[in-house]
């Protein structure tokens, strides 16, 4: 089973809304420990902090391409590809 076989099966189980709603929660979490980053600094960060971070940033990529998978994962794609070439425009214009 790869990645969007489990998406799906995770879509199928809960359904969109409650993602979307999950998505929005690991997204807050994952703001409040990047604030605690901000706030502290990584010198004055306990490993269980980082280790937090990491597993929120884990967990906020897993609910995006859940909602990927369910708006179109190819459409997704292609839209993030287009931000990025369009950043590398700016880049490359201000340089």
């Amino acid at each position: 089973m790869d990645n969007k076989e489990y998406y799906q099966k995770f879509l199928d189980s809960w359904g969109l809304d409650s993602q979307i709603l999950m998505t929005l929660e690991e997204m807050n979490e994952l703001g409040m420990a990047l604030t605690k980053y901000l706030r502290y600094g990584a010198d004055n960060l306990l490993v269980a902090q980082m280790a937090n971070i990491i597993e929120e940033i884990g967990d906020v990529k897993n609910m995006i391409e859940q909602l990927q998978l369910a708006f179109g994962w190819d459409k997704v794609e292609a839209g993030r590809m287009a931000k990025l070439q369009r950043t590398l425009n700016r880049l490359d214009q201000n340089k």
